[in-house]
Order: structure tokens, then C-alpha cells, then sequence
């Protein structure tokens, strides 16, 4: 994207913005996914974007159900120094990607909230043993 230009990627970052919208008639994987790659962008400081924006789109992704934004977002906050601005709900996505298995996230939210990161350890070790309990009489 970089040998386009900076009116070109400014071009299409407006119309990646548009897709984001409420108002697209796109779903929310659309919508998380152009977000997605506008934070990306930000990162890359195309388009006269600054990185510090992109943690704003992957919490955009995030909110609209993107499981990837979900497990990295903390990463993403603490390289770009923004962790503690958004704390609370980078924690609640961490939390919840964790809790469906999502290995980084597992790793991440035990290392910033060992409590959360038990509790979501637990909650996961629960539910696959029901689903194992659930499962085990099919294969008999």
C-alpha cells in the first residue's frame, strides 16, 4: 500500500471508515474486518494515520465481535503504550477470548489479572469437561 500513495491510501482508508459504520449494509464480520485493517494501517502509518489511532479500531473490531482483535488487543495497548487509557475494557475482551480458549489471550490475562486468568482457566476446564462428558457415550 505504500507505493500508492498518501491521497490514494487516505482514499481508501475513507472508504474502509465507511464500511465500519452503523449505517453499512454489511454484517459485523464486514464491518470488524475493515476496522481491522484500518488499525493495521494506523500501525503502518499510512494515509497520514498515526499508530497511536489503531488501538481505537481494534477496539472498534473488538466490540463488533472480531475474536482476533479480541486475543491481541492487550498486546497492541502495551506496545503502543495505550493499556492503561482503556484498561477495564481491554481486560473485558481479554477475558472473553481467553474464555473460549484462545491460547495468547489465556496467557496474556494471566499475567495482568492472575485472578481473572483462574477464573477463566476454570470456567474453560469446565466446559470442555461437560462437552467431553457430553460427547464420550457417542464414541462408545
Amino acid at each position: 500500500m505504500r507505493h500508492l500513495g498518501t491521497s490514494i491510501q487516505k482514499q481508501i482508508l475513507l472508504s474502509l471508515e465507511r464500511r465500519t459504520d452503523a449505517t453499512f449494509e454489511g454484517d459485523n464480520e464486514q464491518r470488524s474486518t475493515a476496522a481491522m485493517i484500518i488499525a493495521a494501517a494506523c500501525v503502518e502509518e499510512f494515509g497520514g494515520r498515526r499508530s497511536k489511532e489503531a488501538l481505537e479500531w481494534i477496539l472498534l473490531a473488538a466490540s463488533l465481535g472480531n475474536s482476533r482483535a479480541k486475543s491481541h488487543i492487550y498486546r497492541i495497548s502495551k506496545a503502543l503504550n495505550l493499556y492503561s487509557e482503556h484498561e477495564s475494557c481491554i481486560l473485558t475482551f481479554l477475558t472473553e477470548s481467553a474464555r473460549t480458549g484462545n491460547r495468547l489471550a489465556m496467557e496474556d490475562l494471566l499475567t495482568v489479572c492472575p485472578e481473572k486468568g483462574r477464573e477463566a482457566l476454570e470456567e474453560l476446564e469446565r466446559t470442555r469437561r461437560i462437552q467431553r462428558e457430553l460427547i464420550l457415550p457417542f464414541l462408545k
